[in-house]
C-alpha cells in the first residue's frame, strides 16, 4: 500500500532526528506485521527502537513497538508472548489515563494513543474479554469526539459490534452500531472496513 511505497523512498540512515527515525522503524515494523511479511523483518524494525534508539524505553515509540510485537505474536498464534507485550501496553495506557494526560494529546501523539487503544481492544475481544475491550473502545471513542477526528471510528464501531455479538447483545443495537460503522467507513472512504461490515450485516438474523 501507500505506506510501503513511502517507506521504500526513505533511507532511515539519512534521517537526523531520533524521533523521526523511531517513527520510520515503527511504521516499517507494523507494515511488515500487517502485510504478513517474515516475522524477522518486523522484529528487526522494532529492535531498532527498543535496543538502540530508545534503550531506556522512555518514549511512546517503545510502546508502539511492544504493540507491534503483540500483534505479530497474535498472528503467529503465540498468545503467551502476545500477552507479555500487550500487558506492557495496558500498563502504559492505565498510567496515562489515570494522569488524565489524554486531554493534552496533540497531532501525531493523539493518533498513536488511538492506535494503542484500538489494537489492545481488538486483542481483548479476541480473548473474549468483552468488558476490557469495551472500556478501551469507549475511551478511544471519547478521544475521537474530543478531537473531532473520524479516522478510527469505522474500526472502533465495527469492533464494538463484534463485542455485542460475542456478548449476545440485542439485535437492534448490533444493527445500529454496524450502521454507524458503515456510515463512518463511507465517510472515510475505507473500502476494506466497508466490506467487513457488509459481510457481518449479511450474516445477522433477519429479526
Amino acid at each position: 500500500g501507500r505506506v510501503q511505497e513511502l517507506l521504500e523512498k526513505l533511507d532511515p540512515q539519512t534521517i537526523q532526528v531520533p524521533e523521526e527515525q523511531m517513527h520510520y522503524y515503527y511504521l516499517e515494523g507494523m507494515s511488515a506485521v500487517l502485510t504478513n511479511k517474515r516475522p524477522a523483518e518486523a522484529l528487526f524494525s522494532f529492535a531498532q527502537i527498543l535496543d538502540a534508539l530508545d534503550e531506556q524505553h522512555q518514549t511512546v515509540y517503545s510502546q508502539l513497538a511492544y504493540l507491534g510485537k503483540g500483534v505479530l505474536y497474535v498472528r503467529k498464534e503465540d498468545l503467551q508472548q502476545a500477552a507479555f507485550f500487550f500487558g506492557k501496553v495496558a500498563t502504559y495506557l492505565n498510567r496515562l489515563v489515570t494522569s488524565e494526560a489524554t486531554a493534552e494529546l496533540q497531532g501525531e501523539r493523539y493518533f498513536q494513543m488511538l492506535t494503542l487503544m484500538y489494537y489492545l481492544a481488538e486483542y481483548h475481544s479476541l480473548l473474549q474479554e468483552v468488558t476490557q475491550s469495551n472500556e478501551l473502545i469507549e475511551m478511544a471513542l471519547d478521544l475521537c469526539g474530543v478531537k473531532h477526528v473520524t479516522y478510527f471510528l469505522p474500526r472502533l464501531k465495527l469492533l464494538q459490534a463484534k463485542n455485542l455479538i460475542l456478548a449476545h447483545g440485542e439485535l437492534p443495537q448490533i444493527k445500529t452500531v454496524l450502521n454507524d460503522a458503515l456510515a463512518f467507513a463511507r465517510l472515510n472512504r475505507n473500502q476494506s472496513v466497508q466490506v467487513r461490515i457488509i459481510a457481518l450485516q449479511k450474516n445477522l438474523p433477519a429479526q
